[in-house]
């Protein structure tokens, strides 16, 4: 697998255990159990990993007490860098202050971060929203002329002012408001630690606790937060980590 995408693990059998948990390079995730499948966990791997051979360490607890450890190997291959200079007016400029974007990511990659049950979706995705793609997930970014401060954690799609928004895959709507730099948005948890952003609406169609499917109307393509033009920014965050979303329209993570 390469910088940036996923991977899943599953420990199938009869195995006894009140938890699981896997582990790689200092990033522990809890397990699911999926009835008929056994326990179940997606690895994120982040943009910046070193391209290089990887232990994928499975604990398994019963009982309240360790019980076994599975041990396999992971190979993680690079992404060739790319630098995305970005020109910001001075409002949009402002809103890049490090008191908001500490509001963001606190959000985006620690309250929405936990498993809180089984896989809700099986196959690939959809995309969100027709357009035409215009930021790739992990390119590294420099506003203004500054130094590359950070990697694009998402992927951006340019679509009209007022292009639905759907789901691209079931999951259960756990936010639906503004944020500063992100501006108007929903978050999706599809279980398993799995959820996924969409962002700089114009409009929210959806609210907080509401089941979607493929395909459900989500908001309104719009240009609020820190942005140059109308389009969606879509991300995917794994227990705390951004993946590319492109990823998950292409592959079946199959048990």
């Amino acid at each position: 697998m390469k910088q940036g995408q996923a991977t899943l693990v599953v420990l199938s059998g009869d195995v006894e255990a009140d938890g699981a948990f896997v582990s790689i390079d200092g990033y522990t995730g809890e397990m699911v159990f999926e009835e008929g499948v056994g326990w179940v966990g997606f690895v994120p791997i982040t943009r910046l990993a070193n391209p290089r051979l990887y232990h994928v360490v499975v604990d398994v607890f019963n009982e309240g007490s360790y019980s076994r450890t599975f041990v396999s190997e992971l190979l993680v291959e690079s992404v060739p860098g790319v630098i995305d200079e970005v020109v910001l007016d001075p409002d949009n400029a402002a809103l890049l202050a490090p008191e908001l974007v500490a509001i963001d990511n606190e959000t985006r990659f620690e309250q929405y971060t936990q498993p809180t049950g089984p896989r809700m979706w099986s196959g690939p995705w959809r995309l969100p929203v027709v357009g035409e793609p215009s930021g790739d997930f992990g390119v590294m970014r420099s506003y203004n002329g500054g130094p590359v401060r950070d990697w694009h954690h998402g992927y951006d799609i340019s679509a009209d002012a007022g292009t639905v928004i759907v789901a691209p895959a079931r999951g259960r709507v756990v936010f639906a408001t503004d944020l500063p730099v992100h501006g108007s948005g929903v978050i999706l948890d599809h279980g398993a630690g799995v959820y996924s952003g969409y962002w700089h609406m114009s409009e929210i169609q959806a609210e907080v606790g509401q089941l979607v499917n493929p395909g459900d109307p989500l908001g309104l393509v719009g240009s609020t937060g820190v942005s140059t033009g109308p389009h969606l920014h879509w991300e995917v965050i794994v227990q705390g980590t951004d993946v590319d979303p492109i990823q998950w329209t292409e592959t079946v993570f199959s048990s």
